[in-house]
């Protein structure tokens, strides 16, 4: 199992890459590509280990790294028979008019999703709780909506609200009774 930060995340050195630019006009297309380049370096370097076994990777995202993840899946990447998304997404947690937190710019999320369903072809479980800060319910089946829309192979398993925020739910330690049923259920279904 490797755990990689992407460029600019924690330790990792480098420039963050991700920027998407204004909430209003935001290019999450394109920061989801960078994000997926860094995965894809990731899987290069592990593959060239001798402990590695090259053709069963599993690649797994959460927030902005489940959105990579998405991006990632446009590339179809050999070896890789599957990919899991948590609360996938950018834009996220903003301070929108009234006040309240969401996404700036839902919109260009959804199109985006569907411009990297156009080419991937590697199933992609999407899993979001109910209470997701982030990416509320509705967004999150339009952007799974539009990926297998224009030819994706998503699928959405939505949960309940999880403790104060489900966008929490992949880290959390009692998140994994909800989650870990799900994706074992996925992992068992990829050929």
């Amino acid at each position: 199992m490797a755990l990689p930060l992407r460029r600019g995340y924690g330790e990792s050195g480098g420039h963050w890459a991700e920027s998407y630019g204004k909430c209003d006009s935001p290019d999450y297309y394109n920061a989801g590509l960078q994000g997926a380049a860094d995965i894809k370096a990731t899987i290069d370097y592990m593959r060239s280990q001798p402990y590695v076994a090259p053709d069963n990777t599993l690649v797994v995202g959460q927030s902005a790294g489940g959105w990579a993840t998405i991006a990632f899946s446009s590339l179809n990447p050999p070896g890789v028979p599957g990919m899991v998304n948590f609360a996938g997404g950018r834009g996220g947690h903003q301070k929108l008019p009234g006040g309240v937190l969401g996404n700036c710019t839902p919109e260009a999320l959804v199109q985006a999703a569907g411009k990297y369903g156009a080419t991937a072809r590697v199933p992609l479980l999407w899993i979001y709780a109910e209470n997701d800060s982030f990416f509320e319910p509705s967004l999150a089946k339009r952007m799974v909506a539009a990926y297998d829309a224009a030819g994706g192979k998503g699928t959405y398993k939505p949960v309940g609200a999880f403790g104060r925020d489900g966008h929490l739910l992949a880290g959390s330690e009692s998140g994994g009774p909800i989650w870990q049923p799900l994706v074992a259920n996925f992992l068992s279904g990829l050929k």
